[in-house]
């Protein structure tokens, strides 16, 4: 993957989960989206969780410097990690309120919605898309980094609209850009 710009989550990354490559296409000029590639490894995805019901993939402890983990957008869902032996689960929590509390493990890291989108941009830009003629969606892609022994989670918006004819504006696809570091936890 390219290192400069902004970086967004393919709207129709939700299909498959799990350990997968990555694959990256050019929006415009600085900007790139990226998809799970699941004929290839190296990374993991995992996607929004159906039937409000959260999702966890697993990974193994010990991966190498530059493994992203990477989320579908969220808009309200929150990601939980919990530490089990020689694995981490990383969960999408579709509703920020659908886990149980009896998943195993123990948490090592939650990220809500007030910790991606401080601004309620979320909120915002959903709203306006219902008034609009138009519409459009907003979701953040949570990213979640190993660098050092441990893993740096960060986030990128994704904001997509719809053009008069009712296809995605690409000029418009992604306007966020990646945040600085938001938490990190021990890959031990």
């Amino acid at each position: 993957m390219q290192g400069d710009g902004n970086i967004g989550i393919g709207m129709n990354a939700a299909f498959g989960q799990g350990a997968c490559g990555i694959t990256q296409s050019t929006i415009s000029n600085g900007v790139y989206q990226i998809n799970p590639d699941f004929s290839k490894r190296g990374h993991f995805f995992h996607p929004y969780g159906q039937h409000k019901a959260p999702i966890g993939v697993t990974v193994p402890i010990g991966q190498p410097d530059g493994t992203i983990v990477f989320t579908a957008p969220m808009n309200g869902c929150a990601l939980q990690v919990n530490k089990v032996p020689g694995s981490f689960v990383f969960y999408y929590d579709p509703l920020s309120t659908s886990m149980s509390g009896n998943e195993p493990g123990t948490i090592v890291c939650r990220v809500e919605p007030k910790d991606y989108d401080r601004f309620e941009r979320g909120g915002q830009a959903v709203k306006a898309a219902r008034s609009s003629k138009y519409g459009g969606t907003y979701g953040v892609g949570i990213f979640t980094i190993h660098h050092e022994g441990r893993w740096k989670v960060y986030s990128s918006p994704v904001s997509a609209t719809v053009d008069k004819k009712g296809k995605m504006d690409k000029a418009s696809l992604y306007t966020g850009s990646i945040t600085p570091l938001m938490t990190s936890f021990e890959d031990s």
